[in-house]
């Protein structure tokens, strides 16, 4: 029974392992968001792995973090005139990269600490808690 338990234990361990970068559908943006992350981190394909419009990074073992991954797709976004009104919205290891509704724009809540984003003050005080705020 232990064994059981250590193997559901390290079996949640190494899926939380991963930053993920979700293009809202869009196939071809994520291959170009992947050609853009390996160029510039310098990663093999061990580490960082594309399945249609989905990223994701194992950030144990490429040594990237969250805010290194916002910077890193803040930048494409910038270099890229096309992508003009695209975001990305991060929710913990999830970034979401796509066009924000104008009605959502206006209305989303950040925490100052960290920059977590969401539409709900509930929420937005629920993580302040967190952080001890």
């Amino acid at each position: 029974m232990k064994l059981q338990y250590s193997f559901i234990i390290r079996a949640f361990s190494i899926q939380s392992m991963s930053i993920i970068i979700n293009c809202a559908g869009d196939t071809s943006l994520a291959e170009r968001i992947y050609e853009h992350i390996l160029s510039k981190t310098r990663l093999n394909t061990e580490f960082v792995s594309i399945r249609e419009d989905e990223i994701e990074i194992d950030d144990k073992r490429s040594n990237l973090t969250n805010n290194d991954m916002k910077n890193l797709l803040e930048e494409y976004l910038r270099l890229n005139a096309e992508l003009k009104d695209y975001s990305a919205t991060q929710f913990g290891n999830l970034f979401t990269v796509g066009i924000v509704s104008p009605d959502l724009k206006n209305e989303l809540l950040t925490c100052e600490m960290c920059g977590y984003t969401t539409p709900f003050f509930e929420e937005l005080f629920a993580h302040r808690r967190a952080h001890g705020i």
